[in-house]
């Protein structure tokens, strides 16, 4: 969470019976911050990502409602663990709620183990150059003058793929976000045609052939996302936010390429 969330007015919920289809808001909390409660608000996570929810008042309570089945559902929550929610303003006075997770050990909820601290220096280098020029980048965090130099000479070597490859399913394609830093979701149909739903693991390849072991995981055995070592990949090729990327499977090497998305 950000410095402006800690300063922010907060709360915190133990997730009780019922709380799969709502959660209620402490009473004085909304009592002396309803001026502030719009009609829905966005549910931020650490990594960015956010999920629209209904704030709908029923009698003396409010509560949290359209929209928040998909959150639990999303993050796996369970009965006895607890989320602090910080109200944040974000542009014309939209409602959100920064939400840290944690579970029934009173640790952090383990989403992902390979997101760092938030440093900047960490960040995606593009990410870094956006919020503040001048930051002295570490040099671990930097891709080699090699891998930029294969970065540069996989543009000039772009597979162009066709629609009928698409709907085969031999690929999907993403365009990188923000959020992507820490972990990227693989599409569930892609993800069972090449067996990788039983999978703990998998190697991403770069158009220069070298290979990086990802950890693969599996949530409410509808969502599976690429965790651990999928930052390393990110940052030792310099993908770029905003740009498309293509995920193809490749049988002979059991592994998944990577590489800008162009159509044919």
């Amino acid at each position: 969470m950000t410095s402006k969330a800690k300063a922010s007015p907060s709360f915190f919920k133990v997730l009780v019976p019922g709380f799969y289809s709502k959660l209620s808001i402490p009473p004085l909390f909304w009592k002396t911050f309803e001026h502030l409660l719009a009609e829905s608000a966005l549910l931020q996570i650490k990594s960015g990502e956010t999920w629209s929810v209904k704030i709908e008042r029923i009698g003396e309570q409010y509560l949290f409602t359209d929209g928040w089945p998909k959150f639990v559902k999303d993050h796996g929550l369970k009965m006895g663990e607890f989320l602090v929610f910080w109200l944040v303003l974000g542009k014309n006075n939209t409602t959100i709620f920064e939400v840290a997770m944690y579970g029934t050990t009173g640790c952090d909820k383990d989403l992902n183990p390979s997101a760092p601290i938030h440093d900047p220096r960490h960040f995606v280098p593009q990410l870094v150059d956006q919020l503040n020029p001048e930051i002295n980048r570490n040099p671990l965090t930097q891709p080699s003058k090699s891998a930029v130099q294969g970065s540069r000479k996989r543009k000039s070597k772009k597979i162009r793929y066709d629609k009928r490859s698409l709907d085969a399913g031999k690929y999907y394609t993403k365009v990188l976000a923000n959020y992507h830093r820490y972990r990227m979701n693989v599409k569930m149909p892609f993800a069972k045609k090449h067996g990788l739903v039983n999978k703990s693991e998998v190697m991403l390849q770069n158009m220069n052939g070298a290979s990086w072991r990802v950890e693969l995981r599996l949530y409410d055995n509808d969502m599976l996302y690429m965790c651990k070592g999928w930052t390393d990949f990110l940052e030792n090729n310099a993908l770029e936010l905003g740009q498309e990327y293509a995920f193809e499977f490749i049988p002979e090497t059991d592994s998944i390429r990577v590489q800008p998305f162009k159509k044919r």
